[in-house]
């Protein structure tokens, strides 16, 4: 027995489809294995306000620990 709409009252039936290729077909096509583009990644400038001399000075000895 079909189910029935409960708003409409149309009967709802799910259609077999004995051709799954072209389901197979699609399914690839939309989902299949994407083409990896290469991105050249630039470095980063460091264009900002020079830090205070005691502050450098501090991280280049907490670096050398």
């Amino acid at each position: 027995m079909a189910s029935k709409n409960d708003i409409t009252g149309d009967l709802i039936q799910t259609k077999i489809s004995n051709d799954n290729t072209s389901y197979a077909d699609n399914y690839e096509r939309i989902f299949g294995k994407k083409e990896k583009k290469e991105v050249e990644v630039e470095p980063i400038k460091n264009n900002g306000p020079k830090l205070p001399a005691g502050l450098q000075a501090a991280w280049d000895r907490r670096d050398k620990k």
